[in-house]
């Protein structure tokens, strides 16, 4: 499902095309296989169902699935489909002389996506710790200004001969500014 809601948003961007309109957009009819060449024993043709990973719950409510994708699985070991490996000379060299070149490719793919994934990840991860630097960068160049309104009001206040006032204006912004404005 994934799978499709990517290739069809890819599709319909790439297209130009408002989804958000009134009217169909329209798409093309979606078509899933699975080559299987792994050591289970599985039948040559069977059909999985989105709709069988779903809780239940709703079902015995007398609801039914708002969605199904089905994908048809086709096994491709020595012996299974012996029809379509003579209609199909790609797979079946697939199956003969290039098995780790295709499934390096095939994994290629997947890792793309998965790389895509992992840089989106990245970038987000950086953004964040930009933040978090700019705001630590930012509160300490506010400490360092604070330190250093601190001591020039200190030594406003010591030549105006009034360090009473030092220690509530460190307290109180507003008496602070009205010093500064009073003294500078």
């Amino acid at each position: 499902m994934l799978y499709f809601a990517r290739l069809y948003n890819t599709q319909v961007d790439k297209a130009r095309l408002n989804k958000y309109r009134t009217t169909t957009v329209e798409l093309p009819t979606p078509y899933y296989f699975v080559f299987y060449n792994g050591t289970a024993q599985r039948p040559d043709r069977e059909v999985l169902r989105l709709s069988d990973a779903f809780s239940k719950g709703a079902e015995a409510d007398g609801l039914s699935p708002a969605l199904e994708v089905t994908a048809t699985v086709l096994n491709i070991n020595d012996g299974h489909n012996q029809e379509l490996m003579a209609a199909c000379r790609v797979l079946a060299d697939y199956l003969t002389r290039r098995r780790a070149e295709v499934q390096d490719s095939f994994l290629t793919g997947y890792n793309e996506a998965d790389r895509i994934q992992a840089e989106q990840l990245d970038r987000e991860i950086a953004r964040k710790k930009a933040r978090v630097e700019g705001r630590t960068e930012g509160l300490a160049e506010g400490r360092a200004e604070s330190r250093a309104d601190d001591a020039r009001l200190y030594k406003l206040l010591r030549d105006a001969g009034r360090l009473d006032e030092y220690l509530p204006a460190l307290e109180d912004p507003t008496l602070m500014t009205r010093l500064f404005e009073e003294l500078a």
